[in-house]
């Protein structure tokens, strides 16, 4: 499925109005369904759906690792709406009880509509030091990620994610949604057998205290952004060891955690 699409338009410059055509991002609802039971739902991008539900699963620590999983599948029901099923080892009937309601709907805008948060499964605090960073390759790396975005560029509608060791980015993945995006990193790396010990997670848009829980959740120990971290970002990155690094741009970034 296409992420964007040719649509007509009329542009305005300089007094003119004129017909063009511009490519647009597509929304598309995704049903996660596990173990034969509604989920979570995603307005997403169309593209990459198990990645970015398995990756879901495992960035909320409702699984452990990919060995987790016994089975999955996507099927589209029509051209704006599909569904991802998975099947896990164990029923994990506690997520389904009046008291354990979790996660219901994922928007465009990050939103997340929980009835309660589960704290007990987050397994937040694993690391206990800093990764070391080398600032001259975290540059390279960053100029290469701002160089993929392709459909940022066409479309300037779309967040980026990737997963790098310091000179190399490993997976890469584009969504209308930031937290969406980390996800299908998340998922990608899994489906491939990639680590996150010492793995540089980078992404295009604000650093917020969800991308670091996600971040602590799968180990990965540095987060890269062109833009800013919020305050309660670089207080959880203190406190799960997390390196924040925020305004990453040509030859400068500000370092707001690590030693």
């Amino acid at each position: 499925m296409k992420i964007s699409k040719d649509t007509k338009i009329k542009k305005y410059m300089d007094g003119k109005c004129t017909e063009e055509t511009d490519l647009v991002v597509a929304e598309y609802e995704l049903k996660l369904s596990l173990n034969g039971r509604d989920f979570v739902k995603f307005t997403c991008s169309p593209d990459e759906m198990e990645e970015l539900a398995i990756g879901y699963l495992l960035a909320e620590s409702i699984i452990d690792s990919i060995d987790d999983i016994r089975l999955t599948g996507f099927k589209s029901i029509d051209s704006e709406k599909g569904q991802v099923e998975i099947e896990t080892v164990e029923s994990r009937e506690y997520l389904f009880t009046d008291e354990a309601r979790i996660v219901r709907t994922v928007t465009t805008a990050c939103g997340k509509n929980r009835t309660f948060h589960l704290p007990l499964l987050k397994k937040n605090g694993w690391r206990t030091r800093y990764m070391k960073i080398n600032y001259e390759e975290i540059q390279m790396v960053i100029k290469d990620f701002n160089a993929r975005s392709e459909n940022f560029k066409n479309t300037g509608g779309v967040h980026s994610s990737g997963l790098s060791v310091m000179k190399e980015i490993l997976v890469f993945s584009e969504d209308i949604s930031r937290h969406n995006a980390v996800d299908k990193i998340i998922g990608k790396a899994a489906i491939n057998n990639i680590s996150f010990d010492n793995k540089v997670l980078l992404v295009s848009g604000r650093i917020s205290s969800e991308i670091v829980q996600k971040a602590a959740a799968v180990d990965i120990g540095c987060i890269v952004s062109r833009s800013a971290p919020t305050l309660k970002a670089i207080e959880l990155g203190e406190k799960y060891k997390i390196v924040i690094i925020g305004f990453a741009r040509g030859n400068r970034m500000n370092i707001y955690t690590g030693q």
